[in-house]
């Protein structure tokens, strides 16, 4: 049952956020696979608020928030040193209610991190362990999402910007449907609807056991010579953390195989910037998904259809006739494309808009002056 549970989380999550559900699918994958996300972006893009959503759905008791800043010291990520213990000549940390103790995680701005917090936030995300005075203790870290503004500028950054596997980048709401929905919305919640944790991990083991054929190996390794071929290079370490994702898309899917298509995890988690993600998609969706890439490119001639007749380059109802054409072509192609058709079918839709109020008879039908 626990596959219900999930599914039943995911729509909670796209129904109480407009335009997010790539970030809600990819942060599912990325639990599924005990790995981390990085969303980047402006701020006021409900980074912050998809992740609060994901921790109640998880229960809610054992989140942590931070917002880093130059100044931020360990005690405000790790906990305050522990005075009863000082005293006995040992130097361990309250580590209750801050990160060492959460399952989820939200870290704002999180490239501020200094030197004095970046190692144990290191370990404590690659290994879900956290060194407190003499000992190593494990914890419970299910995922952690990064926020920034910015990408890392010094080097010493690195390490931690790769620790994140799902990369995203936050755009503000584009279309004037997308503004309206979020305006009507009501305060954001998954209303109930959750996942226990017996249920998440039983979730996690059965996303280990989804079977990967040699096939999609193969695809991968494909995948990721094209990528190098674009400057795109992906080490040995990632491609092996690639497969884990693979499976946990398939399960989100529904699936105990994984097959090609659920390769298109790799166009959110191979780029370095944002200004890559072009690329990365065509080389993916070539092998992945040909069907995909096919429409994606219909999208493009739509677009250009679109933009010259913006710039009266071309008459509006000759303009509608091509795109109605390529609209019609591309969902021909089917295959799972649903979501690229529609971008067609919005721009169809907007250029009608602009006949009918450059037409006399059609802007006082529609209540035009």
């Amino acid at each position: 049952m626990s596959h219900l549970e999930l599914n039943a989380v995911r729509a909670a999550l796209k129904g109480a956020l407009v335009g997010r559900d790539a970030e809600i699918d990819g942060m599912l994958v990325a639990l599924l696979a005990r790995q981390h996300v990085l969303l980047l972006g402006p701020p006021g893009t409900a980074k912050s608020l998809v992740t609060r959503l994901l921790a109640d759905a998880l229960g809610g008791n054992a989140y942590f928030e931070r917002l880093f800043t130059a100044f931020t010291g360990p005690e405000e990520v790790f906990g305050p040193w522990s005075i009863a213990h000082m005293e006995q000549g040992k130097y361990e940390r309250l580590t209750d209610r801050y990160l060492p103790t959460a399952e989820v995680a939200f870290l704002d701005e999180v490239f501020k991190a200094n030197s004095a917090i970046l190692n144990s936030l290191l370990t404590l995300l690659n290994e879900r362990a956290f060194d407190n005075g003499t000992s190593r203790t494990s914890c419970p870290l299910q995922i952690c999402i990064g926020a920034s503004n910015e990408y890392p500028e010094d080097s010493s950054l690195e390490a931690l910007y790769d620790r994140f596997t799902m990369r995203f980048w936050t755009k503000p709401l584009a279309t004037a449907e997308d503004k309206m929905a979020m305006l009507k919305m009501t305060d954001a919640t998954v209303g109930g609807v959750g996942l226990t944790a017996e249920q998440l991990a039983n979730c996690q083991k059965l996303t280990t056991e989804v079977k990967v054929p040699d096939r999609v190996l193969r695809a991968l390794i494909k995948c990721s010579e094209g990528l190098a071929r674009e400057g795109v290079v992906v080490s040995d370490r990632r491609l092996r953390t690639l497969v884990r994702l693979v499976q946990a898309h398939a399960f989100l899917r529904g699936d105990s195989e994984a097959d090609k298509q659920d390769l298109m995890v790799l166009v959110d988690s191979v780029w370095r910037r944002h200004e890559e993600r072009p690329a990365v998609a065509k080389v993916v969706m070539a092998i992945a998904a040909p069907g995909m890439a096919r429409v994606t490119r219909m999208v493009d001639a739509a677009r250009e259809v679109y933009e010259r007749a913006e710039r009266d380059e071309i008459e509006l109802p000759r303009a509608l006739a091509q795109i109605q054409e390529i609209e019609e072509a591309a969902a021909a192609v089917g295959g799972g494309t649903e979501a690229i058709v529609a971008e067609i079918t919005n721009m169809r839709k907007q250029l009608g808009r602009m006949f009918a109020m450059k037409n006399p008879l059609l802007r006082r039908a529609l209540g035009g002056n």
